[in-house]
């Protein structure tokens, strides 16, 4: 009886010991599972980001119209660097197509970034909307953003508005896009390094 006893527990530890190791090889493979998916967003972020660089970064405006909200005027390109010396434009393009809280939280954030010292860039809002109410309400709606720095802009400016998403880029008086940046409301510490990045990159400019 008692060698009976003991091939019995025998056994039931060797099936226990059995169904361990399975559930420990089980449980591994989700987690392999889980940090290659999980990777592959991360990839995907950067792939994207390299290749809004290389599609947008290097084409000139030269020549745009864009429509003053202040005034109702129509102005080049060129007469938006009036009396403004070396100074940049931080442009945050959005449209009626983007989300609403993803253009307000552009607008919001790029208000915040420039108001943080005195630097070399001067934040202008190239909307697209279907009217210039429309445009109004989007400036009301942020009443420290002066109506004189929010235009009517074309449906297109480049290849990244195609993406659907509200996004930034800088330019100075040789008219050509340079910085472009898409703002993520769940990264904000992102796009402040993308702040850090230019105000430093042309503020240094300037003294050269």
């Amino acid at each position: 009886m008692k060698k009976t006893g003991i091939v019995v527990l025998t056994i039931f530890v060797t099936f226990l010991v059995i169904c361990n190791m399975y559930l420990l090889l089980d449980g591994s493979k989700d987690v392999v599972k889980e940090t290659e998916s999980d990777s592959k967003p991360v990839v995907g972020n950067y792939q994207g980001t390299f290749l809004d660089v290389l599609q947008n970064d290097g084409l000139s405006l030269d020549g745009l119209q864009v429509q003053r909200l202040g005034d109702m005027s129509v102005c080049s390109m060129e007469d938006l660097f009036h009396d403004m010396g070396d100074s940049v434009l931080l442009i945050c393009r959005t449209s009626y197509f983007h989300c609403e809280k993803c253009v307000d939280y552009a607008i919001e954030k790029a208000l915040e970034m420039t108001r943080k010292d005195s630097c070399n860039v001067k934040l202008v809002v190239f909307g697209c909307y279907e009217n210039a109410n429309s445009l109004k309400l989007l400036q009301q709606s942020h009443p420290s953003l002066n109506q004189f720095d929010v235009y009517q802009t074309p449906s297109v400016l480049m290849p990244i508005d195609a993406h659907g998403y509200p996004y930034y880029f800088t330019m100075n008086k040789s008219m050509i896009v340079q910085d472009v940046f898409v703002p993520d409301s769940k990264e904000p510490v992102k796009t402040d390094i993308y702040w850090d990045c230019i105000s430093t990159k042309w503020n240094e400019i300037q003294f050269l």
